[in-house]
């Protein structure tokens, strides 16, 4: 209730008593009925209040996707179906855990006046700061009555999903590319993919050349038609083993930044990153994304493995050890192996699986060591996003089974990716 309410009801109650003792000291009848009458005014009201609310209805329009951290467009519709107007309606969508407001939804889901047959909309902005499922409602309306002695509530529609996608952290090319020293692979195994990313340089236009490359500062400057030329890259094919068992990651808890959503956050990025520079990528985990077991190419694909991802969960699976053995035995394409894992670098059983994978396809793997006793360590919840609090460089260490780097809650995955692993 409001101040305005309560001043409002306290004038009436003031009033009302003030008629009753004048009238017994007067005598005077019809005052004890003009006290009673004052008395029920916001019965009245709170009644006529309730009725008129009646006959809202509301739609609401918002992307089926967005990325962790992206700024989403909410809209809702509501339409007056009643014979009556409606004044200072307003309406707010109920948010998850992991969603807040970006920017001040009080003031933009306020509607002044809704006219009978009328549709008017409510436009605010969310923040999704977790991926997955997420409900995005149920509307709840609230207006005051007629002298606003009381305020109404009422819920209007059901609640729709949002399905936050993994955040995707830019990858330097070279971090994945081939190269001795600039990735895991030697470059006589690595292939040659598409036009390249890296300008090279602008050159006259030839027969053939693509017409979506032509240079037209280059080409209004010189009077002759110019293309931008890039150079070739190099793609390796990438196996990328996922461990979805929750005993590897220990406690695994709600925190916004916890071991397995940092795991599924490095296999969003790295998944990305290859089939944009054009690897092939083929994604065996313990788990159930039985849907991403075919070779995927393309970025075409980037949303399929994102939708995959953004609903991964944490179960007691089998060991990725396992997985990485029967894949060994039955893959006979080299690729190159990039594993994430809460599994502590120690572990026996994945650590020999991994050198019998060198030993057969003669390639070092890459693996991502989730820290899980830094990452099982309480923090207070925020809103920020686990890239927002990551300052220190991860540790990074090669040995006979490839290269290793260890990930904790504050490494910084931005810096590890924006240049080649040394």
């Amino acid at each position: 209730m409001s101040s305005d309410s309560r001043i409002k009801r306290l004038a009436l109650a003031t009033a009302s008593i003030f008629l009753l003792i004048v009238g017994a000291l007067l005598g005077v009848s019809q005052m004890y009925l003009m006290a009673v009458a004052i008395s029920l005014i916001p019965l009245v009201f709170w009644f006529v209040g309730l009725f008129l609310q009646r006959g809202v209805f509301c739609e609401r329009v918002m992307p089926a996707t967005a990325e962790r951290g992206e700024r989403v467009k909410v809209e809702l519709y509501l339409r007056n179906a009643s014979m009556f107007p409606k004044f200072y309606v307003r309406a707010v969508d109920h948010l998850p855990r992991w969603v807040k407001f970006d920017g001040d939804a009080d003031e933009s889901s306020m509607i002044l006046y809704l006219a009978a047959g009328e549709t008017a909309k409510v436009v605010y902005f969310i923040r999704p700061f977790r991926r997955g499922q997420q409900a995005i409602g149920p509307t709840k309306i609230t207006n005051p009555d007629l002298i606003g002695l009381s305020n109404y509530s009422r819920t209007i529609n059901a609640s729709g999903e949002l399905l936050v996608l993994p955040e995707v952290i830019p990858i330097n090319v070279q971090f994945l590319s081939g190269g001795a020293s600039q990735g895991w692979r030697d470059q006589e195994n690595a292939t040659t993919r598409g036009i390249g990313t890296d300008f090279q340089g602008v050159r006259e236009y030839q027969i053939g050349d693509d017409l979506r490359r032509v240079n037209w500062k280059t080409t209004a400057r010189t009077g002759k038609l110019a293309v931008t030329e890039y150079a070739l890259g190099y793609a390796n094919d990438i196996t990328l083993a996922l461990d979805l068992d929750s005993r590897s990651y220990g406690d695994v808890d709600q925190n916004l930044n916890s071991a397995f959503e940092t795991a599924i956050e490095i296999a969003a990025s790295v998944t990305a990153a290859a089939l944009r520079q054009g690897s092939s990528v083929q994604i065996i985990t313990n788990g159930d994304l039985k849907s991403l077991e075919s070779p995927l190419s393309g970025s075409d694909d980037t949303i399929a493995v994102l939708t995959q991802l953004a609903l991964a969960a944490p179960k007691e699976y089998g060991s990725l050890a396992e997985v990485i053995s029967r894949y060994e035995l039955s893959n006979r394409h080299i690729r190159s192996l990039i594993v994430i894992t809460g599994a502590r670098p120690y572990d026996g059983a994945l650590n020999v699986a991994l050198e019998s994978y060198r030993k057969t396809s003669g390639t070092l793997a890459m693996i991502f060591w989730i820290d899980i006793q830094s990452f099982n360590v309480r923090v207070p919840f925020t809103f920020l996003g686990a890239s927002d609090y990551k300052k220190t460089s991860p540790t990074v260490y090669e040995n006979i089974v490839g290269k290793n780097i260890v990930i904790g809650p504050e490494s910084d995955l931005h810096d590890l990716f924006s240049r080649p692993i040394r």
